[in-house]
C-alpha cells in the first residue's frame, strides 16, 4: 500500500512479480515536494531504474519494512530526506534500515532505530562543503556505542577528494564539527567509524580543504599540515594547551607508533620517512585524532 500526495512529472511505476512485492520506477523522473510524506508501507523494493530521477524536497518514509534500491551515479537528490525505522531487539550486525547507505553494528539492545538520510551539504567553517548526503540515528531505548559504516554516491562527492574525505559529528548539524576517526570501509565509496550516544548528524568533508581554512584551530584545537606528507609532518597547538604526546595508527586505528618526546612543546615537526604509502592519523595528547596521507 503507497500513500501518495506528492508531484509526479511523467512517472512509470511498474509492479514486477517475484517473492517480494517490487516497486519499479523504470523511466521519468518522480518528485516529493516540500512539506509533502511519501508513505511507503509493508515489505516494497523500490527499485530505482538508471537514468531516473528522484528528487525529494519533503520525507520518503520507508517505515519498518521497504527498502530503496538505487543505481550507482543516481541516487535520490533534494532537500528532503528519507527515512527508515528499524524494530527488533539488539545486537545489531551490519543492519542497513530502508536500504539508504547506513551499515549499523552494535553489542547493546534496542527496541527501535530511526535512521534519517538528507542530501543538501553541510558547510564547516562557514566555506567548506561536505559531500552531498548526512545521516541521522536516533533510538529511544539504546545509549550505548554504534558502529557506522556511511556509504556514498560518487555524484555526491560535491567537489570533495575521495582519498581526503573524514567523516566529522555534530550535536545538531549546526556546529562545531569534530572529525572522527574513520576509515575506508568494506566497499568502495565507504567510510567505517565508531561514535558514542548521544549520536550525532554525520557527514563527510574533504580533509585537506578544511586544513587550508584552518578551522582545526576552532574545532580540533591543532593543526596538521600538510596532510599529503612525504618526510616530515608538522603540528602545531592553535590553543593554549602544549602537545604532550603523538601517536600515529594505521588505517583500521591501531596504534603503529609512538614517537618519543623530550618535552611538552607548542610546534612539533614529525619524521614520518620511514613510515610507508598508505592512509594515517595522528592522536595528540591522547584524544585529537587528525587523518594524514603518506603517497
Amino acid at each position: 500500500m503507497m500513500k501518495l500526495a506528492l508531484a509526479i512529472l511523467s512517472v512509470a511505476l511498474l509492479p514486477v512479480l517475484s517473492v517480494a512485492q517490487t516497486m519499479q520506477l523504470s523511466s521519468g523522473s518522480l518528485q516529493v515536494l516540500n512539506g509533502t510524506t511519501l508513505t511507503i508501507e509493508g515489505p516494497i523494493d523500490w527499485v530505482i531504474s538508471p537514468g531516473t530521477t528522484v528528487v525529494n524536497d519533503g520525507v520518503i518514509d520507508l517505515g519498518t519494512q521497504a527498502q530503496l534500491n538505487e543505481p550507482v551515479g543516481g541516487p535520490v537528490v533534494g532537500t528532503g530526506v528519507e527515512r527508515a525505522t528499524h524494530v527488533g531487539p539488539g545486537p545489531l550486525v551490519g543492519i542497513e534500515p530502508g536500504g539508504l547507505g547506513a551499515m549499523l553494528s552494535t553489542e547493546d539492545a534496542l527496541n527501535d532505530l530511526v535512521v534519517e538520510r538528507g542530501h543538501a551539504p553541510y558547510a564547516h567553517s562557514g566555506s567548506v562543503e561536505g559531500v552531498a548526503r548526512w545521516y541521522r540515528i536516533e533510538s529511544t531505548t539504546m545509549n550505548g556505542a554504534l558502529d557506522l559504516t556511511f556509504h556514498y554516491d560518487p555524484t555526491e562527492l560535491n567537489g570533495s577528494n575521495a582519498a581526503t574525505l573524514g567523516l566529522f559529528r555534530s550535536a545538531d548539524g549546526i556546529g562545531p564539527w569534530t572529525g572522527t576517526l574513520s576509515v575506508p570501509g568494506p566497499g568502495p565509496n565507504e567510510l567505517t567509524t565508531s561514535i558514542a550516544y548521544p549520536w550525532p548528524v554525520v557527514t563527510a568533508f574533504d580533509t585537506d580543504l578544511i586544513t587550508m581554512v584552518g578551522e582545526p584551530e576552532r574545532t580540533e584545537g591543532f593543526l596538521l599540515w600538510p596532510t599529503l606528507a612525504t618526510d616530515i609532518l608538522n603540528v602545531r597547538t592553535t590553543g593554549t594547551k602544549p602537545i604532550a604526546t603523538a601517536e600515529v595508527l594505521d588505517a583500521i586505528g591501531r596504534t603503529i607508533w609512538t614517537p618519543q618526546m623530550s618535552a611538552s612543546s607548542f610546534v612539533y615537526a614529525l619524521d614520518i620517512t620511514h613510515l610507508t604509502s598508505g592512509q594515517y592519523f595522528l592522536r595528540i595528547n591522547g584524544e585529537r585524532v587528525l587523518p594524514f596521507l603518506k603517497p
